[in-house]
């Protein structure tokens, strides 16, 4: 799977979680694992704070 799909999917779920209250985390957890991302749903380059500031961004705009 392209990294760039499984993005967008996680961000899809998170969203899901936060907006509709649909529980997604346990899912969120098991595509980490099987995507090898760790503890971090973002990709290595981008720290904390960037995933933080892109989440708040993406939550004003919608």
């Amino acid at each position: 799977t392209d990294r760039e799909e499984q993005e967008e999917l996680y961000r899809i779920l998170v969203k899901t979680d936060r907006r509709l209250g649909w529980p997604t985390r346990a899912i969120q957890a098991q595509l980490r694992e099987a995507w090898g991302w760790g503890d971090s749903p973002s990709p290595p380059r981008m720290p904390i704070a960037g995933i933080l500031n892109a989440c708040v961004r993406a939550a004003e705009a919608d």
